[in-house]
């Protein structure tokens, strides 16, 4: 069991009783939301041939004051709750030396709610500032059960493996988000003026209950061909409702080459689906129109929206729909490397990586104005957000690692060169253009150079030390004008003949520290692998208190355009106690 005390009042309590069996036949199911709890497990064997793993987690955490920095001021602000609870287990059975099966199980269980500061409609002056409500009051209890099982076989040439798994999702949310309303203002003068570009509220059902059956199966081969050469193939297969695609076979192939004792090439290619998430499907269905609808007013009254002098504005409302032909997206990925060891401990790697992005994910308004017009298609009906999968990405990388020890010394460093390109941020990004899409081509918001070292060593009475660095360049982003040129309800319109983000942030630099010494309790202590221990440590993050500055503003409307408003964390010392027994 595993105790760690942090700034945000978090609570973290896991019993575990084990069974397991050592190998590398690991097939558990990736839950999105692990990693936030820390326990420990006990090790022993029921027989030489079976064995069991079994576990429970459970934990709590508090925030405060959430959503303050950067534009947004104190009273957005908001507060949230969650506790979680995990049950985990795993059977392997070994039928022969070469033969192994294993079946795992999961449930799931979180729940989380959140509340809002202030309850006030919300305001947002681009490049400015943004107050109100956070508006943010939602309840969200989510559960998530999952199987599978891997058959594994090894040869002397050719070793095989066979797996299937499925989750079943189901979560009911409680959401009264933009329930009071938002005014966005072009800048402070528009603010002053009271003459806000658009006003947005949504209203209906806050509840919703989804959902979703997720199943995969797949088989792959290692067939060694010579004592240098191996040959990799396989095939994966993909299947969930509320999703009509089901043509999602994936075939992957790869070698490995041995040139020598020390030298390896690496390579592959292959097909990797994506899932339509659960939670692209809530929203979907949330602001389908006939549970909760958005109410978009351009040029509304201030700070009655619904009152443009005596008359009563009855304004359409938006919804949300799913394109009929909608299809899984998919990534085509090919790589190849080159591993060289030296006799000297060094050893050196270099790596290669393309990717074509296919039938993403992103929304167009299937209602906005024809270019050269400021009104709608359809003037009765507001923006339909159709949820599509017409969007596309690319990407190249080059990475060189490099590993060294030095006496007492671990040297880790590496090297990684991005170019990533695409037409859209992500599901329910808007185009600047709903009628030329190939218009948002362009960067992607990842630092193109990155480069990161780490020292590890043990010093005298056990006592480690760890130092790392990261460096990067600056992170793209995209200049608008702040205004809706297009009348389309959005403000990602950019000035003409500048592409997606077409400029460059200030880079970052970073050095942490860490400290610690364990102390075992026991008899043979450390020695013995001993359970029971405490650890005393201390971290400092930024340790040289250099400034990063933020991500500038690119809204030109904006009094702080090409400035940056905000910065990465200043140095931060901590020091702690973790007893695990």
């Amino acid at each position: 069991m595993s105790v760690n005390g942090n700034q945000n009042e978090s609570q973290n309590v896991g019993t575990v009783h084990a069974l397991t069996l050592d190998g590398p036949f690991d097939m558990g199911i990736v839950n999105p939301y692990l990693g936030r709890s820390v326990g420990a497990s006990g090790t022993l064997q029921l027989s030489e041939i079976n064995s069991v793993v079994f576990g429970l987690n459970y934990g709590i955490n508090r925030r405060s004051n959430q959503g303050v920095g950067g534009y947004t001021l104190p009273d957005r602000a908001s507060n949230g709750h969650e506790h979680y609870m995990d049950l985990w287990g795993r059977m392997v059975s070994v039928f022969s030396g070469r033969t192994i099966y294993e079946t795992t199980f999961e449930s799931w269980r979180n729940h989380g709610d959140t509340t809002p500061l202030t309850d006030a409609v919300s305001i947002d002056v681009l490049g400015a500032f943004s107050s109100g409500g956070a508006q943010n009051t939602n309840v969200n209890d989510f559960r998530n059960y999952s199987v599978g099982n891997l058959f594994s076989q090894a040869r002397t040439k050719l070793t095989w493996r066979a797996g299937l798994s499925g989750n079943f999702i189901r979560s009911r949310t409680f959401s009264e988000d933009t329930f009071l309303g938002n005014f966005t203002f072009s800048d402070l003068n528009a603010y002053q003026a009271g003459t806000p570009q658009t006003f947005r509220m949504n209203s209906g059902d806050p509840e919703l209950i989804n959902e979703q059956i997720e199943t995969s199966a797949f088989v792959d081969a290692d067939l060694k061909l010579s004592r240098q050469f191996t040959a990799m193939f396989g095939i994966r297969y993909d299947w969930q409702t509320n999703l009509g695609d089901h043509n999602n076979a994936a075939p992957r192939a790869g070698f490995s080459y041995a040139v020598g004792r020390s030298t390896v090439i690496r390579g592959g290619a292959g097909i990797y689906y994506s899932r339509l998430e659960n939670w692209i499907v809530e929203i979907q269905r949330r602001y389908d129109g006939t549970r909760q609808s958005q109410t978009v007013i351009t040029n509304p009254s201030y700070p009655n929206p619904f009152q443009a002098g005596d008359v009563t504005v009855v304004p359409p409302s938006s919804v949300r729909i799913t394109d009929p032909g909608i299809v899984a997206p998919y990534e085509m990925i090919s790589s190849i490397s080159l591993e060289k060891t030296f006799t000297n401990n060094l050893f050196v790697s270099g790596k290669y990586e393309y990717k074509r992005g296919v039938h993403q994910f992103r929304n167009r308004n299937l209602n906005a104005p024809l270019p050269g017009w400021s009104t709608k298609p359809d003037p009765n009906q507001g923006d339909v957000l159709n949820l599509e999968s017409t969007g596309m990405s690319r990407s190249q990388i080059v990475t060189v690692n490099i590993r060294q020890r030095f006496s007492i010394f671990n040297v880790n460093a590496s090297y990684s060169l991005f170019s990533l390109y695409g037409d859209s941020d992500g599901p329910f990004s808007t185009p600047s253009n709903n009628y030329n899409l190939n218009s948002d081509w362009g960067r992607r918001t990842q630092p193109r150079h990155q480069f990161d070292a780490t020292v590890n060593s043990k010093l005298f009475y056990g006592i480690f030390l760890t130092g790392t660095m990261r460096t990067t360049s600056g992170v793209p982003y995209n200049i608008t004008t702040g205004l809706d040129d297009n009348f389309d309800t959005n403000f990602s319109d950019r000035p003409a003949g500048v592409h997606r983000n077409s400029a460059t942030g200030p880079g970052y630099i970073a050095f942490n520290f860490n400290i610690s010494k364990a102390l075992f309790f026991g008899s043979g202590g450390a020695a013995a692998g001993s359970g029971t221990n405490l650890n005393v440590f201390a971290n400092m993050t930024n340790a040289f208190n250099h400034t990063n500055f933020g991500t500038p503003s690119g809204i030109m409307t904006s009094s702080f355009f090409g400035m940056p408003t905000s910065a990465q964390d200043a140095r931060q010392i901590e020091v702690g106690l973790r007893f695990q027994f």
